[in-house]
């Protein structure tokens, strides 16, 4: 929706022209520099502020525009949600029918990104564009997801980092990553670190060569479903390799438990993931 509604406003603006007996002045790029930003709105309650906020509006082409957006410090407050960036650098070029996000990269309490790609633009809002291609490098901080008390989320430590592409082609996604999650626990159940790799195929999300150290030992699988619709069920199996039982039991939060022994095993792994409201 947001670049619906920027795209709009573009598209209603003209060209600025200064005319003179003998020559017509052109204002192709306009944007502040360094500026310093304070805006707070109550309905809806957001605030942003900024010490130093560069963002352009440029006519390239005939009917293209190219927004860039530079900035060392910005925070973005609503509500439950706050970010902190210490780094914003954007390219966007937009038309009537699609949009180009030449660059997107950012540092923030959130995480950094790193995302390129181009789609093109729903002729309504709230609609899902016909095609979508990004490729994207992220590490993502677990603890943010605190600040989505709708989620009820687990007091969750840890990164995720991925790597991949993502494509929408009328309304099919195809997509893979590499991804990596270290130092990971939830509720204070260590769950490690380890990498797999996801490719998303039509309804189906498929992930294969897992490989987590967990409890002194390790947890591989080679594949694991999961359904990408209704409440996302999955399905799979995992081997435990070389887990000594007290080093499951430190994971699990259960200390002093005089038991010695080593775990092997193999494990079906079978459920569904509820649906969340936002």
């Amino acid at each position: 929706a947001f670049y619906r509604t920027v795209e709009k406003t573009l598209g209603k603006t003209q060209v600025p022209k200064m005319e003179g007996g003998d020559f017509t002045l052109v204002v192709r790029r306009v944007g502040v520099v360094d500026a310093l930003v304070d805006v707070a709105s109550q309905d809806p309650k957001i605030a942003v502020r900024s010490r130093s906020l560069t963002v352009f509006v440029e006519i390239a082409a005939k009917k293209q525009q190219t927004i860039t957006v530079e900035s060392t410090h910005l925070e973005i407050d609503k509500g439950p949600l706050w970010l902190s960036f210490s780094k914003v650098d954007v390219d966007v070029d937009l038309t009537e029918k699609s949009v180009r996000l030449n660059r997107f990269v950012t540092h923030s309490n959130m995480g950094d990104f790193n995302i390129r790609g181009s789609g093109a633009i729903p002729e309504k809002a709230g609609e899902m564009p016909d095609n979508v291609n990004l490729s994207y490098e992220i590490t993502a901080l677990l603890p943010f997801l605190e600040q989505f008390p709708k989620l009820m989320p687990p007091d969750i430590t840890g990164s995720v980092s991925a790597a991949g592409t993502l494509q929408l082609q009328n309304g099919q996604y195809k997509g893979q990553s590499d991804v990596r999650y270290e130092n990971a626990s939830i509720d204070d159940y260590l769950i490690g670190t380890g990498s797999f790799k996801a490719a998303m195929k039509g309804k189906k999300v498929e992930i294969t060569e897992i490989n987590s150290k967990f409890g002194g030992g390790s947890v591989k699988g080679q594949l694991i479903t999961i359904g990408l619709e209704g409440n996302y069920p999955l399905e799979g199996k995992l081997t435990v390799e070389n887990l000594p039982l007290p080093g499951l039991l430190e994971a699990l939060d259960q200390h002093d438990i005089p038991l010695g022994m080593m775990i092997q095993a193999q494990t079906d792994v079978k459920g569904s993931f509820k649906s969340v409201d936002m």
